[in-house]
Parts: C-alpha cells; structure tokens; sequence
C-alpha cells in the first residue's frame, strides 16, 4: 500500500476493519477508492496533474480529499448535514456512509457514475 494514500494517514498503518458494516457492495467501493485515492473524483487526471483547482470554490484551493470533504465553503451546508466530526477518520472509517450520503448531495458521485458510464 503507498504510504502517501489517505488510508495510511488516517490509520497511519494499523489494521482496520475488513468490511464496512452497513454499506452495500457499491459504497464500500468508493469508500475504498477513496482511501487509497484511486476514486474518479480525485484520481490522477490524464495529463498526470494529481489535484487540480476546486471548481465549487474560489478559495483558489486544489481539489483534494481533505478539502471536498473537510474544507471546501461550498460544500459547508451538506458538511453540517452528514458529519459530525469534520476529520478524515470520521469520514472514512467511522461513518463512511455518511461520506457517501455527503458525496450524493454535492453531486460528486452522480457526475462521475454518469461520466464513467459515457465512456
């Protein structure tokens, strides 16, 4: 596993749990892709540009894990809504349905299945 993935940062190499108790087999996925960064919304793009600007913000902030999910002002509202610790563990290991639920509101997920399946 890439020591630089979100994944080790949270758990900083210690064993987590293997299944996600309350997630079907598609959120457990884009849970997964998340945390080792290999999900469409922040996965290297093809010109090998890892994060490139936030289109929801003109914070002028390169679109990453941390700050779609944890910073980005546009996204406040949905924040507020799904979690309740604004952490990347909380996020990803302590209620990632809740991350899922969060990316659905802000459209992220829907404009990447739509995207993936143009393809």
């Amino acid at each position: 596993m890439c020591k630089e993935s979100v994944y080790h940062k949270i758990t900083q190499g210690k064993d987590a749990p293997k299944r996600m108790v309350g997630l079907d087999r598609r959120e457990e996925v884009t849970i997964n892709r998340l945390k080792t960064g290999h999900h469409p919304i922040i996965k290297d793009r093809e010109d090998g540009n890892r994060t490139r600007d936030c289109t929801r913000c003109d914070k002028r902030a390169k679109k990453t894990l941390e700050h779609l999910l944890l910073e980005c002002p546009a996204t406040a509202k949905e924040r507020e809504d799904h979690f309740q610790e604004k952490t990347l563990e909380y996020a990803l290991l302590t209620e990632p349905k809740s991350t899922v639920r969060f990316l659905e509101s802000t459209g992220e997920l829907e404009h990447k299945k739509e995207e993936i399946a143009s393809k």
